[in-house]
């Protein structure tokens, strides 16, 4: 099989850095069938897979050279260094400290002529976050994106992007992995651009870690403007031509109701201070403001039983009230020990409400490779109508509109080079 189109066409290098010292290009004719690079919101490492196919045959100076199998020896963790671009002339370059990192290896088939192995990699930053010397020991008392922006430093080389925070969080490490430790303060985060909601998502892409907010992300403009169509020619004012779409409707009332995604909810909260139970109520509904949201309302679930006025979940927590008080020195943690450090009341609440809503609606779309696109990104997509004319096709007004993209799955093959996305939204467009 040969990949001279690929090589041409999408990648111009492919190379794996053994652990035992040797360089070896996958640029030779047979080597590999297909490259995967997928990034994800809710994944912590961009991945990448492919199949290789030894068949003892390696690249020297633009020849293709014979050598025998002991000359090249894979475990796991080796170093590869990968370049491709897109038809529009967009590069995705892992390479020095940013290359992939080989991750695990099955070999899925031998016979005599060759081997084949499915490699699957990820990010170094996946791998650092296991060093004893990135463990979270310290304590911190300022804001949570400043806390994430400390405890993600040491273990990147590449950008962070954080969604700023007006939630203010005394928080002491104990041991925890950098990932994990973020991870936990994101259900506790409150951005400053929507104070009056909560929840957040950290994630990679190939432009470095990410700590976003769910409702920063929906709050953003377009970057791409794409049409489903069956015409040759892409119209004009779209970016992309979505060549298949599949969509889902993730809703479901019983989960709807256990999470009090569209319904009212209330927590039952005990002030050891007071030795009294404080009740606060949640409502749906205030958290659909318009610009945090990808269009106005939310779905309608049961109208007819009144459920949306109705009370679905009821919790119950203890304030942390004197049990890590905010301050640098003893001083102040005194002066503040009878404050309240975590709005345990409402917060939960919301971010729980939250992360149900941001996907209850998804599609998942195909178009011509765009390594433009990231995990995080807001595109517009119009849609036809289901229509039985056959004459002229109208913008389906439910279907089209914003989508945030959630997946990202660039496949780089001999047949060419596609991009899927999964994309998401959190509110329904219906007259």
């Amino acid at each position: 099989m040969s990949n001279k189109a690929l090589e041409v066409q999408n990648v111009t290098t492919f190379t794996i850095l053994s652990n035992y010292g040797e360089d070896v290009s996958l640029l030779g004719e047979g080597a590999f069938s297909h490259i995967l690079i997928f990034q994800s919101i809710y994944d912590h490492s961009v991945r990448g897979k492919f199949n290789m196919f030894d068949t003892g045959v390696r690249r020297e100076d633009g020849d293709t050279v014979a050598i025998e199998e002991k000359g090249f020896c894979l475990t796991v963790g080796e170093q590869v260094e990968l370049i491709v671009e897109d038809e529009r002339k967009q590069k995705l370059e892992f390479t020095g400290p940013t290359s992939f990192l080989i991750s695990e290896i099955q070999s899925t088939g031998t016979d005599t002529m060759k081997e084949v192995h499915e490699v699957e990699m990820c990010m170094p930053d996946f791998i650092k976050n296991d060093l004893e010397e990135n463990f979270v020991i310290t304590r911190f008392d300022q804001k949570i994106s400043d806390t994430v922006n400390e405890v993600l430093t040491p273990i990147t080389e590449r950008a962070i992007a954080i969604d700023p925070t007006v939630t203010e969080l005394p928080v002491k490490g104990n041991t925890e992995r950098p990932l994990d430790f973020v991870t936990s303060l994101a259900p506790k985060a409150q951005p400053e651009k929507f104070p009056e909601s909560a929840g957040y998502l950290l994630f990679d892409t190939y432009n470095g870690l990410n700590f976003r907010s769910i409702d920063v992300m929906f709050s953003q403009e377009p970057k791409r403007r794409m049409i489903l169509t069956e015409t040759p020619k892409l119209p004009v004012g779209y970016s992309n031509k979505i060549l298949s779409a599949q969509f889902s409707n993730h809703l479901n009332v019983h989960d709807s109701m256990k999470y009090g995604a569209f319904q009212k909810t209330r927590m039952r909260t005990f002030d050891p201070k007071s030795n009294q139970y404080t009740q606060t109520e949640q409502v749906a509904a205030d958290l659909y403001q318009g610009a945090n949201n990808l269009s106005d309302n939310p779905p309608k679930v049961a109208e007819h039983l009144g459920i949306s006025e109705s009370t679905t979940r009821v919790l119950s927590a203890q304030r942390d009230t004197g049990i890590q008080p905010a301050g640098p020195v003893l001083e102040d943690q005194l002066k503040n020990s009878e404050e309240q450090t975590f709005n345990v009341d409402e917060v939960p609440q919301i971010a729980t409400k939250r992360y149900y809503q941001s996907r209850i609606f998804s599609a998942n779309i195909k178009t011509y490779g765009d390594f433009g696109i990231f995990p995080g990104d807001v595109i517009h997509c119009d849609f036809p109508e289901i229509s039985a004319k056959q004459t002229t096709k109208n913008i389906s007004e439910i279907k089209s509109g914003k989508y945030l993209v959630a997946d990202v799955a660039h496949l780089i093959a001999p047949e060419g080079c596609y991009t899927k996305l999964n994309i998401i939204r959190d509110s329904v467009v219906c007259s």
